[in-house]
């Protein structure tokens, strides 16, 4: 576990922000699973995971669920662009989800900080770069996480995307379709 405090979340009460690492391939996505078959899985080359994102009181009792992270740590060189060809291993962020309430608080900036080094601890496996696909997002009635529809919502929402990761140090790879930026 690895806490630390969102700096907009003081303002609702709530002090302490914790990810939670888990391994088990059985709670991965689809998505991810499609990734990983693309490497025709094996955990020497791709390991699943997912994170979940909570809200501690500072007592540490759990009060609230922010959202959750799931992704793949690539174990070999991934052919991104130039700026990653020395990449031993990346770390692709397929999802990161922030409820709605929690939104503007830093939780987001805080997670893409924090998570290569929560995977650094617990997997043993030093986090040269991370990548993601900048795409909204948002839960449905049956609570599963999808993405937008294409259309104005989804345009208006995805520069906005590109805008927080670019203001992070992301930049886009060659694909154009995904964003990376290099772990200090």
């Amino acid at each position: 576990m690895v806490t630390f405090i969102a700096p907009g979340l003081l303002d609702k009460g709530i002090a302490l922000v914790g990810m939670e690492l888990d391994l088990d391939t059985s709670k991965i996505s689809n998505s991810v699973k499609e990734t990983l078959a693309r490497y025709e899985y094996n955990p020497d080359v791709a390991q699943p995971f997912t994170v979940s994102l909570n809200a501690f009181d500072r007592n540490d009792k759990p009060i609230a669920v922010l959202g959750f992270a799931e992704g793949v740590l690539h174990k070999k060189p991934l052919l991104l662009d130039d700026a990653f060809k020395y990449c031993r291993q990346v770390l692709y962020l397929h999802m990161l989800y922030i409820e709605k309430e929690y939104e503007k608080c830093g939780v987001a900036t805080n997670v893409l900080d924090y998570l290569p080094k929560l995977i650094d601890t617990e997997m043993v496996a030093t986090i040269d770069a991370v990548v993601l696909a900048p795409v909204p997002q948002y839960k449905g009635p049956d609570g599963q996480i999808v993405q937008l529809p294409l259309g104005i919502e989804f345009l208006v929402n995805y520069r906005k995307l590109v805008n927080f990761y670019s203001k992070r140090n992301f930049h886009f790879c060659q694909s154009f379709l995904l964003m990376g930026r290099m772990v200090a």
